[in-house]
């Protein structure tokens, strides 16, 4: 029992170690792939290395992130190039193995490393296969997401909620939005994406803050028409929008009592379906 508390607290630490060390950097504190810790949270690694992947240009994203981060990057990078550019991952490889890098992982509640054997003897195996083969389907067979897609809150010329408006009001209605958010986080519009990060502001500030590093440290855009955001912006004025409370407004009647939030359309049936 004594050591088994131990391991605990030991995991703990490390966890702790690493979560600050990448706390205010683009750097996440851990290579990890599916849940983590007790709650079984998207690790903001894993957050940002989808995000890479369904943007426009993945193979620039990811050369960037094995050039400028740390020896987690450039874990995630390597996988990512395995499957999108062969000849650069082997590239990669070469440079990974001359720089001797014990990177830290975590597996649900379980903390430890991976050395340049044990990174690209798992790719090549095929060990990540379930999480990249999906996102190689979106990127090949789906359109990819569009920066004309429109972040709106309130009424267009004709006095109604525009589409994404709706169907961002209809996830608050489900039984549990904050799976339906996520959702639009990681594989939605860019636009979807600025609708998800405002829920979760709202509803989870844990995963708000994870979603939130990665968006600030990218340049993509977005169109928006709503007060204070209109025509093209990225998410770092949203985010400051978000937490300066401009939105307050809207979304405190929404998730107080979605069903009888005022809309311009009237017409709550469509609006707020029965499940």
């Amino acid at each position: 029992m004594r050591h088994l508390i131990h391991r605990l607290l030991l995991t703990a630490l490390l966890a702790g170690t690493a979560l600050v060390h990448a706390a205010g950097t683009d750097q996440p504190g851990f290579f990890a792939f599916g849940g983590i810790g007790f709650a079984g949270s998207t690790s903001p690694g894993e957050i940002k290395f989808r995000q890479i992947f369904l943007s426009d240009d993945p193979e620039a994203g990811f050369r960037q992130w094995f050039d400028k981060g740390g020896g987690v990057g450039k874990a995630y990078a390597m996988v990512a190039c395995y499957y999108l550019d062969h000849d650069r991952y082997d590239g990669m490889k070469e440079r990974f193995r001359e720089l001797h890098l014990q990177v830290p992982t975590m597996t649900g509640c379980i903390v430890g490393s991976i050395n340049y054997e044990q990174l690209t003897e798992s790719i090549e195996d095929g060990r990540y296969d379930e999480v990249v083969k999906p996102l190689l389907k979106q990127t090949k067979d789906a359109p990819t997401p569009s920066t004309e897609a429109t972040f709106a809150l309130g009424s267009n010329e004709r006095g109604a909620p525009l589409a994404g408006e709706i169907a961002f009001r209809q996830i608050l209605t489900t039984p549990d939005p904050v799976a339906g958010l996520e959702e639009w986080a990681n594989y939605g519009t860019y636009a979807q994406r600025a609708y998800a990060q405002l829920g979760l502001y709202y509803l989870d500030q844990e995963r708000y803050q994870a979603y939130r590093e990665a968006l600030l440290a990218t340049d993509i855009k977005f169109f928006a028409q709503a007060d204070g955001l209109q025509g093209f912006v990225g998410y770092p004025e949203l985010i400051e929008l978000i937490e300066a409370g401009h939105f307050d407004a809207t979304m405190r009647p929404l998730l107080n009592s979605p069903e009888a939030a005022p809309t311009s359309s009237g017409d709550k049936e469509a609006l707020y379906p029965a499940p």
